[in-house]
């Protein structure tokens, strides 16, 4: 039994055969896709035919559009305008974005661009994590001082919405409107209940108050959480939007070269990046002695950690580091390691006897060669 869809809860579980019959006419073997194939399939209400083909669209949406955007130059500065940026994780270990309304602006001409955008983050954001299963994200929407004639695109928005539930059901877990004024509220919401249920049933609304700052914090640790919103995280400023527009597009070339130069589906990169990071904690894990080893380790977590700016990047701080290869030497004990280490990892990274363990094996095995 999947102990992925265990972690969604009993209804997930009771519908493991629809998951694996899924996987199998898509030939998707690995169970680290099974909460995602669930998302796809819980959308079509577990009718498995029709969840095939809505997964066939997915992956064609990936090869012929995503993987060949051309990234423009209003792209470029869009994302670090302070429009929308990645704040780090809420409580349940998914992506937060935070969205200042304020600064967008209503641009007909640019619209097209804003879409490709705003797939490069979602599908950033919703990116297999060991501590993110199901690969889902939360939008922090803030409405303050926002025109409904200058900076809101309901149309775009709704737009947007659709395209989440065509092609990333089930990826935002919730949306949290703050600061919304009445008169835009009473617009967007007559508008938001038409959207797919899929979408509309993850927003809340919450005006400017205390208590909404407190509700918030119920979700989502004060550290993270912005200043403007009751928090302590002061991430809106022009470095903090710099930072974020280098990780989407590393993201997307990478993505790129992955799905259109070598012809993998997102998710196989997605489970390749996971696999270089277990090897890479193998490795680290290797180090001569305990001590050294333990040291490593912690110098590696700080770009491992689930925040995504500084840890979802799996797949770019490998390459940084090793260039994606693992060395030579290594390449056995890495082979020896991988294939227990999913299972086991978390013990060994909360548990000292783990290191010397690791340590003592590597050496019963060096001795037997």
């Amino acid at each position: 039994m999947s102990s992925f869809l265990q972690e969604l809860g009993p209804v997930a579980v009771s519908h493991r055969q629809e998951v694996e019959e899924v996987k199998r006419q898509l030939n998707m073997r690995r169970e680290e896709l099974d909460c995602w194939v669930y998302s796809f399939l819980e959308n079509k209400k577990f009718d498995v035919e029709e969840t095939v083909a809505k997964l066939k669209r997915r992956l064609a949406m990936e090869a012929e559009e995503m993987a060949k955007y051309e990234f423009t130059d209003y792209m470029h500065e869009s994302l670090r305008s302070g429009i929308i940026q990645v704040i780090g994780t809420d409580k349940s270990g998914r992506t937060v974005f935070y969205v200042t309304v304020s600064r967008d602006k209503k641009e007909a001409d640019h619209r097209d661009e804003k879409k490709r955008t705003f797939d490069l983050m979602v599908s950033y954001g919703t990116q297999l994590r060991a501590d993110n299963k199901r690969g889902q994200m939360v939008l922090l929407v803030n409405y303050e001082n926002a025109s409904m004639w200058s900076n809101v695109d309901m149309s775009l928005q709704a737009d947007v919405a659709l395209r989440l539930s065509k092609f990333f059901p089930g990826c935002v877990s919730k949306v949290y409107v703050c600061n919304m004024g009445r008169m835009l509220c009473s617009l967007a919401k007559p508008l938001f209940s038409q959207l797919p249920a899929a979408f509309s049933e993850t927003v809340m609304f919450l005006p400017k108050s205390e208590k909404s700052a407190l509700k918030l914090m119920e979700f989502i640790d004060e550290d993270v959480l912005p200043v403007a919103l009751g928090g302590k995280n002061d991430c809106d400023n022009q470095a903090e939007w710099d930072r974020h527009g280098e990780v989407i597009e590393t993201y997307f070339n990478q993505m790129r070269e992955a799905v259109a130069d070598r012809g993998l589906t997102l998710k196989d990169w997605e489970l390749e990046c996971l696999d270089l990071q277990d090897v890479e904690v193998a490795r680290r894990f290797s180090a001569p002695s305990g001590t050294d080893s333990m040291v490593s380790l912690m110098t590696y977590g700080s770009n491992w950690s689930p925040t995504p700016l500084d840890g979802c990047l799996g797949s770019f701080t490998l390459r940084r580091d090793s260039e994606l290869t693992p060395l030579a030497e290594d390449n056995e004990w890495c082979s020896l390691v991988k294939s227990f280490l999913r299972t086991w990892r978390y013990f060994f990274w909360k548990s000292c006897i783990g290191v010397v363990l690791l340590s003592l094996w590597r050496k019963v095995l060096n001795g037997a060669h």
